[in-house]
C-alpha cells in the first residue's frame, strides 16, 4: 500500500520520462557516450539502459546501445538495439549503416521447422 501511495504521489501521468528534465537526460546520454568511448562499458550500459527506459523513442540511445553491444561482442544485444533504432529512424543513414554492420557480425540462427 505504501508503494502504491508513493507511486501515485509522484505520478507523471503520460510522461514516459518520469519527470526527468530533458537536460538531465541529455547529460546522461553525453556521459554514456563518453564512457563508451573511454572503454567504461559497464557504466555506459547502465546509463544507456536508463536513457532507453526513460525515453524509449530515442533512436540515438538505441544506436549507442548497438555500438556498445558490438564493442562488447554482445551480438544479440547489438542486433536488438540496432533493430529498435531502425524501427524509430528507418530513413537515417547512420541507423541503416549500423544495422548493416550488426547484421553482418553473425548470421541470425534460423529456427528449426
Amino acid at each position: 500500500a505504501l508503494m502504491r501511495a508513493t507511486s501515485e504521489a509522484v505520478s507523471t501521468e503520460g510522461d514516459p520520462s518520469f519527470g526527468v528534465a530533458p537536460e538531465a537526460l541529455g547529460a546522461a546520454r553525453w556521459l554514456a557516450w563518453r564512457a563508451l568511448r573511454r572503454g567504461r562499458f559497464e557504466l555506459a550500459k547502465t546509463l544507456l539502459r536508463g536513457c532507453a527506459a526513460l525515453d524509449p523513442h530515442d533512436a540515438w540511445t538505441w544506436r549507442a546501445l548497438a555500438a556498445l553491444g558490438m564493442r562488447t561482442r554482445d551480438v544479440d544485444g547489438a542486433r536488438a538495439a540496432a533493430l529498435a533504432a531502425r524501427a524509430l529512424a528507418p530513413r537515417c543513414p547512420d541507423t541503416r549503416a549500423l544495422v548493416d554492420r550488426v547484421t553482418s557480425l553473425a548470421p541470425v540462427a534460423e529456427e528449426a521447422s
